[in-house]
């Protein structure tokens, strides 16, 4: 039956057909209609590409197919992330959900795709016959508690009347010069900054300043579960001991607010690992693959997507 599969972009009912279909994974306790429209509405899904698989004119499988810029050593690459990969349960088993991916892989390299990565919530081992390589991607956590800091270093929250467009240059001047020099990173334009601010408006953000007021890093940041989660941060020039100070007042500020714990995607690298317990994340693993024959990814590469941020899940 499923030679039948019609694999194409989704039309605006097709892709309310696939947010349906996938009520039973990701509605977050939301009725099937609230559901719906809360990922119509999303920033995130919006801006990404549908691919419905149809049979019988029956929408049975889909995934988005998100922008995404890399840099590798520097070089530019444009690419894709797949995500929100979904069958019915009726359908699966029968590889539907590789043909979408092999589809979109192949329609996604005629628009300039060299490279596509995603986050994987199942067993690799799926995405692996793929093609798609494993990346080392660990989570930390850190009690909250009182913390010792240089006294030339505090976290300030980024006030209400400092427009986010007016901060871009300086988030991504911070940004480039620590995640953006690493083999492999996420390239963050000032669209992407845009589209970052649109899809987090109640994070929190702080600016890590010097005793003189230099502003010298960042952190953007979400209380869940009783705990301070960490969803973006960088520090000027990668330098330790900025990133030490940073994530010490990240776990004095949790303390402060007497919260449990500190969280986030950190990578098994000193400081984190010297201030976090940093284990294998158990979903969304950082997988990734070339387009494109003349593009290698090499270890260095993907050892560096350990320093990949939540901010840029899809």
């Amino acid at each position: 039956m499923t030679e039948f599969l019609d694999i194409h972009l989704a039309s605006d009912a097709e892709r309310c057909r696939a947010h349906e279909n996938c009520h039973d994974v990701w509605s977050l306790g939301l009725p099937l209609a609230e559901h719906v429209a809360r990922r119509e509405d999303s920033a995130l899904h919006r801006r990404a590409r549908w691919i419905v698989g149809c049979l019988n004119g029956q929408v049975v499988a889909a995934l988005a197919s998100h922008p995404l810029r890399v840099k590798l050593h520097g070089r530019s690459l444009p690419g894709i992330g797949i995500a929100s990969v979904h069958t019915l349960n009726a359908f699966r088993g029968q590889g539907i959900a590789q043909r979408l991916i092999r589809w979109a892989e192949s329609y996604e390299q005629l628009q300039g795709a060299r490279f596509s990565a995603l986050f994987c919530d199942i067993e690799p081992r799926y995405y692996a016959r793929l093609g798609y390589i494993l990346c080392p991607s660990h989570i930390g956590t850190a009690a909250a508690a009182p913390c010792e800091v240089d006294s030339g270093f505090s976290l300030r929250v980024v006030g209400a009347n400092e427009v986010y467009g007016h901060r871009i240059p300086r988030l991504a001047e911070i940004y480039d010069s620590d995640h953006g020099r690493r083999a492999l990173a996420i390239e963050r334009t000032a669209d992407y900054w845009e589209h970052l601010a649109e899809r987090k408006p109640t994070a929190e953000n702080f600016w890590l300043n010097s005793e003189g007021g230099d502003e010298c890093g960042y952190l953007c940041a979400r209380t869940a579960d009783r705990g301070l989660v960490i969803e973006d941060h960088a520090v000027r020039d990668g330098a330790p001991t900025l990133r030490t100070a940073l994530l010490r007042l990240a776990i004095d500020l949790a303390h402060e607010r007497g919260l449990s714990q500190v969280m986030g995607w950190l990578p098994a690298e000193p400081p984190a690992e010297e201030l976090f317990t940093l284990s294998p994340r158990k979903t969304e693993i950082t997988m990734v693959k070339s387009l494109d024959m003349a593009i290698t990814l090499d270890d260095e590469a993907i050892r560096s997507t350990d320093w990949w941020q939540e901010i840029d899940h899809v």
